[in-house]
C-alpha cells in the first residue's frame, strides 16, 4: 500500500488529477478514463471492481494502454508520437519501445507528471479514508 496521484477522465469533462492514499476508495461511473502513478516511491494498489457484464469482453476490464508492451504508441511512427503528444526524441523512442511490462510504464526520473490540485476532489466523491 502507498500513496500516488490519479488522474481522471469523466466523459465531457476535463481532467481532474487528485491525491490518493492508503485506504482511499473512489466510485467511477462507467466510461471513465484513469491514470495512476505512485508518488515518493511508495507501493500503489490500485483494485478496480465493477459490472464487466457489458464490457468489451464480457466478464473483463476493457485495459487501453497508450504505452508499455501492448500500448497503442507501439505501432505508430517516433515522428507522429513527438507530435501527438508535444514531447522530443528521446522520449517519444520510449514511448514506442522501451517498456517491457504490460499495465506498467517506468518513466525517467525528470519526467514531470502532472500534480494533484485539492479542489479537484470537489465533487470526486465519495473518497473513503477508515
Amino acid at each position: 500500500m502507498g500513496a500516488g496521484v490519479a488522474g481522471i477522465i469523466l466523459p465531457e469533462s476535463e481532467e481532474e488529477v487528485i491525491a490518493i492514499k492508503k485506504g482511499d476508495a473512489i466510485a467511477l461511473p462507467f466510461g471513465v478514463i484513469t491514470w495512476w502513478y505512485n508518488k515518493d516511491d511508495a507501493k500503489l494498489v490500485v483494485l478496480f471492481m465493477g459490472d464487466t457484464s457489458k464490457s468489451h469482453k464480457a466478464g473483463q476490464f476493457t485495459d487501453f494502454f497508450l504505452t508499455g508492451a501492448n500500448g497503442i504508441f507501439t505501432g505508430f511512427t517516433i515522428d507522429f508520437v513527438k507530435r501527438a503528444w508535444d514531447v522530443d526524441d528521446d522520449t517519444a523512442k520510449a514511448l514506442i519501445g522501451n517498456q517491457n511490462c504490460k499495465g506498467m510504464v517506468k518513466l525517467d526520473a525528470n519526467v514531470k507528471m502532472p500534480e494533484p490540485k485539492p479542489d479537484h476532489r470537489k465533487g470526486m466523491g465519495p473518497v473513503l479514508v477508515p
